[in-house]
């Protein structure tokens, strides 16, 4: 599916408009000066705006209705199914793209703090070596073996 999206131009030069929100109107993001307004030509994009049926809710909220409501790294507080974030405290720990099998897994998923989140995904060298992690990165090796024989044609 593909949709329109349009991004106002400056008359002056071509530059993009920003919106004024002190005084209204736009004004050109290059020269700083409240100029008129181009039309732009759409900008046509492939992304859809609608979200695949996964299966991840039902088991974030599974989860969520099992385990304490903290981070099983730090025992932080987590936040609820009605923040927007709730969903960012479910980590997996195979990745779900790499090994789909593992997506719906309770097992490989360890509620977290989004910072946590961010850490484990962003910095994993880092986070193999922080004491705090060291039971999570058993359960990945352990996760990833049995993958990996599965996939290599063993048991």
């Amino acid at each position: 599916m593909t949709f329109a999206t349009t991004k106002p131009k400056s008359s002056c030069c071509g530059a993009p408009m920003k919106e004024n929100v002190r005084d209204g109107g736009y004004f050109c993001t290059k020269c700083v000066k409240q100029c008129g307004m181009e039309k732009a030509k759409p900008v046509y994009s492939t992304i859809s705006s609608v979200r695949k049926v996964t299966g991840e809710g039902e088991l974030f909220l599974r989860i969520w209705g099992k385990r304490p409501h903290r981070s099983e790294i730090s025992n932080a507080k987590l936040v609820g199914p009605e923040h927007e974030l709730f969903t960012h405290q479910f980590s997996h720990i195979l990745c779900k793209n790499n090994y789909p099998d593992y997506r719906l897994r309770e097992d490989n998923v360890v509620l977290v703090t989004k910072a946590e989140h961010d850490y484990w995904t962003q910095h994993p060298k880092a986070c193999r070596n922080d004491p705090k992690w060291r039971w999570v990165w058993k359960i990945y090796d352990a996760h990833k073996l049995e993958a990996e024989t599965k996939r290599h044609g063993g048991k």
